[in-house]
């Protein structure tokens, strides 16, 4: 044990991190038990300090890949229990998470598509499956009303909350967006630096976000490749 688990902890904590400790140690071939071993340090508080300090010293993890394995082997134990098979590595586990985020449903449905359809597994037909699916739900669906709801989930009168900018949206035109956004995370930066020291509670939303950059980044590519 190091100093992250060996503090604060009682006798049987100790036992439970070193049996959860164990299983990341000796099975990282199997992201599932990795995955769910890490979220079960995590949620049982089975470490002192910081999870993510604590993860990145004892496992040598990136906080990308630790969140990353977390939700991967949620979505797999969420796929097993509706007695489908697990997704056979992390990249197409994740990947479904991305597309579904935390709506085992929808999980569910999307993967019996894919497992039932008898080609290859891989993560381009996941996709694909994704998109069909996404296309069929545009054809169907009826354009909803604008609703304010959900809007408390942001805290608008916030001292940190900037009063964004007027600027022109459109469809084609996803720069308006990134500005807002820019805006929005300015008001991030703005209530760190006031003090705001919760900051593991950013950490996911934080690797979130970076997946989302990366996801641009990799199309801007592509377009640009192609011209």
């Amino acid at each position: 044990m190091n100093t992250y688990t060996e503090s604060t902890l009682t006798k049987k904590q100790i036992r439970e991190a070193k049996k959860q400790e164990g299983i990341v140690d000796n099975g990282l071939s199997s992201y599932i038990e990795v995955g769910l071993a890490l979220r079960k340090i995590q949620t049982e508080k089975l470490h002192a300090g910081s999870f993510i300090l604590y993860a990145m010293d004892r496992f040598a993890l990136k906080p990308h890949t630790i969140y990353r394995l977390m939700r991967a082997s949620e979505v797999a134990k969420n796929l097993l229990d509706a007695d489908l098979p697990a997704p056979k590595n992390a990249g197409q586990a994740h990947s479904i998470h991305d597309i579904c985020k935390d709506d085992p449903e929808e999980q569910i449905e999307l993967w019996k598509k894919v497992t039932e359809s008898g080609v290859p597994i891989s993560l381009s037909e996941i996709l694909k499956f994704a998109e069909e699916e996404k296309e069929d739900a545009d054809v169907t669906a009826e354009s909803p009303e604008y609703s304010d709801e959900g809007i408390g989930e942001v805290d608008m009168d916030s001292v940190h909350h900037l009063e964004p900018k007027e600027f022109q949206t459109s469809d084609a035109d996803p720069l308006p967006c990134l500005k807002r956004a820019a805006q929005e995370l300015q008001a991030v930066v703005n209530a760190i630096a006031d003090g705001f020291d919760d900051l593991n509670s950013l950490e996911e939303e934080v690797e979130r976000l970076t997946d989302l950059l990366d996801g641009i980044r990799i199309k801007l590519g592509s377009v640009q490749v192609a011209a």
